[in-house]
């Protein structure tokens, strides 16, 4: 109940709520200044901000973090709330076409997802570009640190929320087939999985489950690990965890959806899974023998000028620029 309550206050706002909000703004004097530019970094404040921008005359701009329509019925478990949330969801992504086709322009975080808003926005829709997530220079690798010693397990690794969409549960079930020694740990975010992760942890020792760790220290943890798994069971709108994972030099198991294999393209230490339209058990399979494939591509050749020029474009320079 609680996951779905904030599934509601978070996706399910109103013109009603818009209307309210921007009143409260009147008393900060924040409409009567003059801006250059409004930047709405959220997908339910493009309303609020179209708003400021008429009043205080500036530009209008929009960055997109998911598909349009939303997916918010990845994210809900139940079977018979998903569809009645996806219909309220698609209608109230309609409504708002007007406020997305004012903006002075949109920034979708990879290229498949602004492609994808311009279909939705039709003819009439400014342009939209791609301008990808920044990753932070501790992630890179160097060559050196990219060995694992034959004698030892082979370690996996999950990073992200623990909910359906992520595919933590589909993971589990594959590794639980691995029959050579290996370690899944999972670094989870709050999701409706947790429950079930928690018994999946207490029921297979080799699988463990970590407690929060600080975004500082993640680029050891990748470092630690052989394999990072992002099984994403819905069209990832950017990745971070694969990214970070590409720039650690790691080996990744990823899915054939969303911009995952934008981000790994050309990478010869990666293994793509299809999840789109798949049974539960044909996932878990090809889950199964992407686990078992992928320590052979430990320390696969990796051009270093070629993979330097890719993830050039994931660099906070590039990203501030553009």
């Amino acid at each position: 109940g609680r996951h779905l309550i904030r599934q509601m206050l978070l996706f399910l706002n109103s013109r009603i709520f818009d209307r309210w909000f921007v009143r409260q703004l009147w008393p900060l004097g924040l409409p009567r200044r003059e801006y250059d530019v409004v930047h709405c970094q959220d997908f339910l404040g493009v309303r609020i901000a179209r708003s400021i921008a008429q009043m205080t005359g500036g530009a209008f701009g929009v960055t997109l973090h998911d598909f349009l329509p939303r997916q918010i019925g990845a994210n809900i478990p139940n079977r018979f709330l998903r569809p009645v949330l996806g219909e309220i969801c698609r209608r109230r992504d309609q409504s708002l076409l007007p406020d997305y086709r004012a903006a002075t322009w949109i920034a979708g975080v990879s290229q498949v997802l602004a492609e994808s808003a311009s279909r939705f926005l039709g003819p009439s829709a400014p342009v939209v570009h791609a301008v990808y997530n920044a990753y932070a220079p501790a992630f890179a690798s160097s060559e050196a640190t990219v060995s694992r010693d034959p004698a030892r397990e082979v370690r996996f690794l999950f990073v992200g929320r623990l909910s359906p969409e992520k595919g933590i549960d589909l993971l589990m079930e594959a590794f639980r087939r691995y029959p050579g020694r290996a370690a899944l740990r999972i670094v989870g975010l709050d999701g409706v999985l947790r429950r079930m992760v928690e018994s999946g942890v207490r029921a297979d020792a080799r699988i463990q489950l970590l407690p929060a760790v600080r975004y500082e220290e993640m680029a050891r943890y990748y470092l630690e690990h052989d394999v990072v798994c992002c099984p994403a069971m819905w069209e990832e709108p950017f990745g971070l965890t694969t990214l970070e994972a590409r720039a650690s030099q790691r080996v990744v198991i990823g899915s054939r959806r969303g911009a995952i294999p934008e981000i790994l393209e050309g990478y010869a230490r990666s293994v793509l899974v299809d999840t789109r339209n798949r049974s539960r058990t044909g996932v878990v399979e090809d889950l199964a023998c992407a686990l078992v494939s992928a320590p052979a591509l430990i320390g696969a050749a990796i051009p270093a000028l070629a993979e330097a020029a890719f993830l050039q474009r994931f660099s906070p320079r590039v990203f501030s620029d553009s």
